[in-house]
């Protein structure tokens, strides 16, 4: 009696498993089955052509196909893709548009549909709508997290930093992860949305939150040194930022005005603790080009000369294009009467591939600019802005 019973209830769970597996099977087998033969023939070649980076070719080609076949829409949905990828927007939205207005749309379709529109709307500056269609997909498939990446670019984007954040703390929870670096950028950016409304109290905890979530992330030291300066609680704000300089000294250039702000305003005479700062960031990064070069400065604004002249020689000798060293050293060469070593400097910068004064590189996508990013304008990662001062960055 008993293997009667346990093999009834094997019986039904295989069919319990057979009803789930044919639901969400249905929709893919309707998609390959809504191309027939002689289509599937030529969408291939449009694949084809799309991997060899013929995306023309490849458009005018499924264009023939949709116009013989108007109700494919999978083909529609592909052709509307290419004409994004070709930057050809308004094509594109209007395609995805139209498969929505179609009735009794499988839920597959439709989810895939509103997906590429928000795509669409995203790579077209539609930040708005973008958001809107993102957000239908989720209400499809809540578990998209591809979708949820796409939906906190966006509120990136849009500087709702609140938003992005929850989007976030979504993904993690569902992907199981834990590197909260982005989620700790992002609450830094929500903590300073405080501190510029006078939001002290509440901006402080953002910043204490957002170094829970990871210690490396630069940001929320920052964030939280200036806010002890606005309360000129200048020594809160000195452990702060060497907090900040224990984590990730490669990027002490972000803190060189700060702390000459903080040692030197008000005095006439040099800070031996700005320039014993100095040292201590070169004795852990001695290849530290900004922070040499800030101390060159230094020295140079006192009139320490010969100082200024033996880290000015220092950075060339790790870096003999460096523009700035090169011209201030030669301006300094000048100013000493060195006429000889002032000559030498110039014809150096004559004939020298000189590197840019300010030049910042995304060590993800390798994107340059003249501005510090803490998020990149091109690949939109965090955090991947690094000094571009190598010879061929």
């Amino acid at each position: 009696m008993l293997e009667v019973i346990i093999f009834i209830c094997c019986i039904v769970i295989i069919l319990c498993i057979g009803i789930i597996l044919g639901h969400f099977l249905k929709p893919v087998k309707k998609a390959v089955s809504s191309i027939d033969d002689g289509d599937l023939k030529y969408y291939l070649q449009a694949m084809e052509l799309v991997a060899r980076n013929d995306f023309d070719t490849a458009i005018r080609l499924l264009e023939v196909l949709c116009k013989g076949s108007p109700d494919k829409l999978y083909l529609l949905l592909t052709l509307g893709n290419l004409y994004r990828s070709r930057g050809q927007f308004e094509k594109a939205i209007k395609i995805h548009q139209g498969i929505l207005a179609k009735p009794q749309l499988e839920r597959v379709l439709r989810s895939q549909t509103y997906f590429s529109l928000g795509l669409d709307y995203k790579s077209a500056g539609f930040i708005d709508r973008g958001i809107l269609a993102f957000n239908k997909v989720l209400k499809i498939d809540r578990h998209n997290t591809v979708c949820l990446e796409y939906l906190r670019e966006l509120f990136e984007d849009s500087h709702d930093w609140e938003s992005a954040f929850e989007t976030e703390i979504k993904l993690l929870k569902l992907t199981n992860s834990k590197d909260y670096k982005v989620a700790a950028y992002l609450k830094s950016r929500i903590g300073r949305e405080y501190l510029d409304d006078g939001r002290f109290s509440d901006a402080m905890k953002c910043f204490k939150q957002a170094i829970k979530f990871d210690k490396t992330c630069f940001l929320p030291y920052i964030y939280m040194g200036d806010a002890y300066i606005q309360k000129e609680k200048d020594e809160e704000a000195e452990k702060v930022f060497k907090k900040a300089l224990e984590q990730n000294p490669k990027l002490s250039f972000l803190l060189h005005d700060k702390f000459e702000k903080i040692y030197s305003e008000g005095t006439e005479k040099p800070s031996e603790k700005l320039i014993r700062l100095h040292y201590e960031i070169l004795e852990k990064a001695p290849d530290d080009i900004p922070t040499l070069m800030h101390l060159a400065e230094y020295y140079t604004s006192y009139k320490m000369n010969k100082d200024a002249e033996y880290v000015y020689e220092k950075i060339l000798d790790k870096n003999k294009n460096y523009f700035p060293a090169l011209k201030r050293l030669t301006e300094l060469y000048f100013n000493t009467d060195q006429l000889e070593k002032a000559y030498t400097s110039h014809m150096v910068i004559l004939k020298s591939d000189i590197l840019d004064e300010k030049s910042y590189i995304c060590s993800n996508c390798r994107y340059k600019s003249s501005w510090f990013f803490w998020r990149c304008p091109h690949c939109k990662s965090w955090d991947s802005f690094v000094k571009g001062l190598e010879e061929g960055a």
